[in-house]
């Protein structure tokens, strides 16, 4: 399932949840992100390529920038997405790449004697 399908399927009804690029405000989806996401290295100077992307319907591609950006810190580079380049197109992708990348890396290494 590609991206843009993915998405239309989270688009919320009147009671339902659904992806907050698309059903949040400007300003409230701005506020939601700094507020989720500051203490993961999201900063104020990082919404305005973030909403760009939002403004021309882009939604996975937000997404993706802000996991980008959240995930520094265990090595995820701009483009890299979840990786080799793949767009977030799902909340459980992102969850589940997000989890991977927390769990402690264990060495492969044999011991001498």
């Amino acid at each position: 399932m590609d991206g843009s399908r993915c998405i239309q399927l989270l688009q919320p009804g009147s009671s339902d949840c659904g992806c907050p690029y698309r059903s949040y405000s400007p300003e409230n989806l701005q506020t939601a992100l700094l507020a989720s996401y500051s203490q993961q290295g999201l900063r104020s100077a990082d919404l305005p390529e973030i909403m760009a992307t939002v403004k021309t319907g882009h939604y996975h591609v937000a997404c993706t920038r802000v996991f980008e950006l959240t995930h520094a810190s265990y090595g995820v580079s701009k483009g890299e997405g979840v990786g080799d380049g793949e767009s977030v197109t799902h909340p459980n992708q992102y969850a589940a790449k997000s989890m991977e990348l927390s769990k402690p890396k264990v060495k492969d290494e044999m011991m001498v004697e």
